[in-house]
C-alpha cells in the first residue's frame, strides 16, 4: 500500500523469511480491534510481541535484515494505518512505534471537518538505519486535499525524524517505490 517494496505478512501460515540471514516473521490474530501477535524467529530462537495494528500488515526489511518496518491497521481494512521498527538481535526484539512523531511532523496540513489522524506507513530504507517513511490523510477523511502527503526520514534507533519532503520532491526521489495508496492523486 505505501511501498512497492513491502511485503503483506498476514495471520497463520504466512510467514515472510530472510534465509541469508535466518529469519522468519509471521502473525497471529489479525483481527479488527484484537491484539495481533507478531513472532520472529531467529537462529533458532523465537521472540514475540503483542500490538494493536496487524490488520493489513506488511514488512520492508532493512537492507542487512536487522531491523524491518512494519505498517498495519488498528481497526479495519480502512482504519488508521500505523508504522513501527522492529530491531533484531541476538537475545531481544527492539520495537520503536514510529507514528506519534510522524504525525507531529505531518501536522495536518489540510483543513478537516474535524481533527483527524494521518495514516502512517513505510517506503524505503535509506541505509540500516535510515527509513523513509510517509504521512497521508485518509482516503476516505473529511479534509481538503484527503491524498496529500509528506516523506520523512527517520533514524530507525531513535525515531528522530531527520528529513521532510513534500508530496512533489517524496514522488521525485521514491517514484518507483511508492506503493499504489501514495501514487493516487
Amino acid at each position: 500500500m505505501f511501498s512497492a517494496q513491502a511485503e503483506a505478512v498476514g495471520a497463520g501460515e504466512t510467514s515472510i523469511r530472510r534465509s541469508a540471514y535466518n529469519v522468519a516473521v509471521s502473525l497471529e490474530d489479525e483481527l479488527p480491534g484484537l491484539p495481533t501477535t507478531i513472532r520472529v524467529s531467529r537462529n533458532g530462537r523465537l521472540f514475540e510481541r503483542s500490538f494493536d495494528f496487524g490488520l493489513n500488515a506488511s514488512v520492508l526489511w532493512s537492507p542487512d535484515a536487522s531491523r524491518f518496518a512494519i505498517t498495519g491497521s488498528g481497526g479495519s481494512a480502512t482504519g488508521r494505518f500505523r508504522t513501527a521498527v522492529v530491531s533484531l538481535s541476538d537475545d531481544t526484539l527492539g520495537w520503536l512505534e514510529l507514528t506519534r512523531s510522524i504525525e507531529q511532523a505531518f501536522a495536518q496540513p489540510a483543513r478537516c471537518d474535524h481533527p483527524e489522524a494521518p495514516d502512517v506507513g513505510a517506503i524505503t530504507w535509506r541505509s540500516n538505519r535510515r527509513l523513509v517513511v510517509a504521512a497521508q490523510m485518509a482516503d476516505h477523511a473529511t479534509c481538503d486535499g484527503s491524498s496529500t502527503f509528506g516523506a520523512y526520514e527517520v533514524d530507525a534507533v531513535t525515531g528522530h525524524v531527520e528529513h521532510s519532503y513534500e508530496r512533489v520532491e517524496a514522488r521525485r526521489r521514491w517514484g518507483s517505490l511508492l506503493g499504489t495508496k501514495l501514487q493516487a492523486d
